[in-house]
């Protein structure tokens, strides 16, 4: 199965319409990507994006 991208760059606020999707990279500043296969769902990727806010809220890091 193929992943999926969402990738966007810096700058846009919250346009939702700046998004880049697709099976390969987008090239784009910040990225996301998902593995098909796992059974994910929509609250699977949500519960995982509010992951991720905490832990650069809380390190102040943008890198590890």
């Amino acid at each position: 199965m193929a992943d999926h991208f969402y990738g966007l760059n810096i700058g846009h606020g919250f346009d939702p319409y700046v998004v880049a999707t697709g099976t390969s990279t987008t090239g784009k500043t910040v990225e996301l990507r998902l593995h098909d296969g796992d059974g994910l769902i929509r609250m699977d990727v949500l519960k995982a994006l509010k992951s991720l806010e905490a832990f650069f809220e809380k390190s102040g890091a943008v890198t590890p």
